[in-house]
C-alpha cells in the first residue's frame, strides 16, 4: 500500500518494515497544502492509498487540500483531552479520528467530529535489564516549569523524601536509557490522561506508579500486577514506600508491564489497527472546498486560543458562504470579525441573523451571538438572542434583571444543561474572547462582579467535573473557605484538592481542621465516612491521628480579595 505519513517518523518506519511504500512528510507549522507537498515529492493527489497525520503537539501543522485526495485520511489526535475544542472541526475533513484517550471517543463524536476510533499511544521493544544491574531506585524524566506546579511539587516531595532522580532535557534515546537504568517511575499526568511516559517507562521494565487516568488504564495494563495508580500525594507516597520495601514485588511489576508492551503495545500493533480502521471508514470524508472550510474553522478556534495568528481574510473567505446555512460557520465568522476589530460588521451580521431567526435554538450560535453583542456594547441585542433561544427550547426566561451578569449566568446554566460546561485546555481571556462554555460565562460574570460566593461556588462545581484544574480549584475553594471557616464540607474538599495538587502537609492540615469543625458540630462520624469514601481508609485513619491546629494555621492559598483566573493546563 502507498501510505503518506505526516510528522511521525516511528510510524513511517514501521509501515516500511511491514512492506508498505511510505512517503514521509515533515511539514512546517501553520496551514500547509498536502497536494502541493505531494507535488514537491513528484507525486500527485492520486498517489496515496492512505494518509495518516499524527498530531504535532506544538507548534501546529494544519493540513489543507485534503478534499482533493480520494484515499482514506486519518488523524491521530494525541492531545485530545486538551484540544477537543479545535479538533472537533479539524477532524471533519478526515474519514476518521484516531483518539488516544478512551473516554474522549464518545465525547468527540458528540462534538460532531465524525467517525472516532480508539487508538492509544505505543511503547518500544527494549531488552530486559535485571533490576540488580540498575543504578537508580526512583527516577522521572520530565520538564518541570512554573507552568506545571503540580508536577513541580510532586518532584520536590519525592526528591526530599525518597531520593528521586529528576532528569530533564534528554532526547528520546537518552530518556529510554535512563529508564532502563531505573526501577520505579512515578508518572504525573497533566489532566488524568494516558500519556507517553506510561508506555516509555513500561517498555523499559520499570514499575510505573501512574497518575490515575480518567477511565483508568485497566484496558491497557492489569492494575496491581503490572501498574499501580494514585490520585494524590498521600497515596503516591505510600506506594513508593511499599515498593522500595518490597523490591521483588516491584521488579515483578516492571517485568509484567514490559511483557505486556511486547505483546500488545508496539508500533506494529498500532499500524495493524490503523489499516483496519482505514478499510472500514474509506470514502466518508468530505471532498472539495468543504474539507478546507472545516480546517479554517479549526484555525479560527486556534486563533481564539491565542495559538496562531492567521490573517482574517482566508478564514472569512472559507466560512463566508457557509455562514448563512451552517451554524458552525456563522460562529466562526462572528469570532473572526470580532478579533479583527470589525465591531460594526459584527453588529450588522448579528442583527441580520436575529431578524431572519437564523439558527434560533442552536446553543453555540446563540451563545456566540449573544456574547459578541455583549462585547460590542449592545446588551439589548445580547438579551434578544437569549430570549430567542429560550423560546426555541420552551425555557423560562431566567435572565433575572437583564443585567450582563444575569444574562451570563443564564447562559452558564443552559450550557451546563447541554453538557457544554468547559472547553478543557482553552485558556479563556475574559477581556478579549467570546464565551463558549459554562465555565467561560461564569469567569466573565466574575470579572464583571467579583466576589459573589454564588458565582464562586458555581465555578468550583463546574471545575470539579474535570481533571487537571487543581490549581484553579485551590484558589476558588480557599477564597470560599476564608469566608466560611466553619463549613467542614468545604474544608474537606479543600483538603482533598490540596492532596491532588501534591501538597501533602497543607492537605492533611486542612483535613484536620475540617475534622475539628465537624467534631464541634457533632458530625465527626459523618466526616470520617465521607473522607473514607472520597480519599480511602488509609487517609481517613491518618487524619484521625492528627491533632487539629487552630483555625489561623490553615494553609489557604490566595488573598481573600483575589478572584480566580481562568483554569490553565
Amino acid at each position: 500500500m502507498r501510505i503518506v505519513v505526516v510528522n511521525q517518523r516511528t510510524m513511517a518506519r514501521t509501515f516500511r518494515e511491514l512492506g508498505h511504500e511510505v512517503l514521509e512528510l515533515h511539514l512546517e507549522p501553520g496551514p500547509r497544502s498536502v497536494p502541493a507537498a505531494l507535488a514537491d515529492h513528484g507525486r500527485d493527489a492520486a498517489w496515496p492509498e492512505l494518509l495518516l497525520e499524527v498530531e504535532r503537539l506544538s507548534p501546529r501543522t494544519i493540513l489543507m487540500g485534503l478534499g482533493d485526495l480520494a484515499c482514506p485520511k486519518l488523524f491521530w489526535a494525541i492531545d485530545v483531552h486538551l484540544n477537543s475544542w479545535w479538533h472537533r472541526f479539524y477532524a471533519r475533513q478526515f474519514d476518521a479520528v484516531l483518539c488516544s484517550q478512551l473516554p474522549w471517543v464518545r465525547r468527540l463524536e458528540a462534538l460532531g467530529a465524525g467517525r472516532v476510533a480508539y487508538l492509544p499511544w505505543f511503547g518500544s521493544q527494549r531488552p530486559w535489564r535485571p533490576w540488580a544491574a540498575r543504578g537508580r531506585a526512583l527516577c522521572l524524566v520530565a520538564r518541570v516549569t512554573p507552568e506545571r506546579p503540580v508536577r513541580k511539587r510532586m518532584v520536590e516531595h519525592l526528591v526530599a523524601r525518597h531520593g528521586l532522580a529528576h532528569l530533564d532535557g534528554l532526547d528520546a534515546e537518552a530518556m529510554h536509557e535512563a529508564y532502563c537504568d531505573t526501577c520505579i517511575v512515578p508518572n504525573e499526568a497533566i489532566a488524568s490522561e494516558v500519556n507517553f511516559r506510561l508506555f516509555e517507562a513500561a517498555s523499559c521494565g520499570c514499575a510505573v506508579l501512574n497518575h490515575a487516568a480518567e477511565g483508568g488504564v485497566g484496558h491497557l495494563f492489569e492494575l496491581g500486577p503490572e501498574v499501580l495508580e494514585f490520585t494524590d500525594i498521600h497515596t503516591l507516597d505510600a506506594q513508593v514506600r511499599a515498593l522500595l520495601a518490597e523490591p521483588s514485588r516491584a521488579e515483578a511489576m516492571g517485568r509484567a508491564a514490559w511483557e505486556r508492551v511486547r505483546r500488545e503495545h508496539l508500533p506494529e500493533h498500532r499500524c495493524a489497527a490503523i489499516l483496519e480502521t482505514a478499510t472500514r471508514v474509506a470514502g466518508t470524508a468530505p471532498r472539495g472546498a468543504l474539507a478546507d472550510a472545516h480546517a479554517w474553522a479549526a484555525v479560527d478556534l486556534l486563533a481564539e486560543g491565542g495559538m496562531v495568528e492567521p490573517p482574517a481574510g482566508p478564514v472569512l473567505a472559507a466560512l463566508g458562504a457557509l455562514g448563512r446555512t451552517e451554524p458552525w460557520a456563522f460562529t466562526g465568522l462572528v469570532r473572526t470579525l470580532w478579533r479583527a476589530g470589525e465591531t460594526g460588521e459584527v453588529l450588522r451580521l448579528l442583527r441580520a441573523a436575529l431578524g431572519q431567526r437564523a439558527f434560533a435554538g442552536d446553543l453555540e450560535a446563540d451563545l456566540t451571538a449573544s456574547g459578541a453583542a455583549l462585547r460590542a456594547g449592545d446588551p439589548d441585542l445580547a438579551r434578544a438572542f437569549w430570549l430567542g433561544h429560550a423560546r426555541a427550547h420552551g425555557l423560562a426566561d431566567r435572565g433575572g434583571s437583564g443585567s450582563p451578569v444575569d444574562l451570563l449566568l443564564s447562559w452558564a446554566g443552559e450550557c451546563e444543561r447541554a453538557g457544554h460546561d468547559m472547553r478543557p485546555g482553552l485558556r479563556f481571556n475574559a477581556a478579549r474572547t467570546v464565551p463558549g462554555s459554562a465555565m467561560e460565562c461564569l469567569l466573565w460574570a466574575n470579572e464583571l462582579e467579583p466576589g459573589q460566593p454564588g458565582i464562586m461556588r458555581r465555578l468550583d462545581a463546574v471545575a470539579a467535573r474535570h481533571p487537571g484544574v487543581e490549581e484553579f480549584r485551590l484558589s476558588v475553594l480557599s477564597w470560599l473557605g476564608l469566608r466560611e471557616p466553619g463549613d467542614w464540607r468545604l474544608g474537606l474538599e479543600l483538603g482533598l484538592v490540596n492532596l491532588r495538587a501534591m501538597r501533602l502537609a497543607q492537605g492533611l492540615e486542612e483535613l484536620a481542621l475540617a475534622r475539628g469543625a465537624a467534631l464541634a458540630k457533632g458530625a465527626a462520624r459523618r466526616f470520617d465516612t465521607v473522607l473514607a469514601a472520597r480519599g480511602g481508609a488509609a487517609l481517613a485513619a491518618t487524619v484521625r491521628g492528627l491533632e487539629a491546629r487552630p483555625q489561623g494555621a490553615a494553609a489557604s492559598v490566595p488573598s481573600a480579595d483575589s478572584p480566580p483566573s481562568a483554569p490553565s493546563r
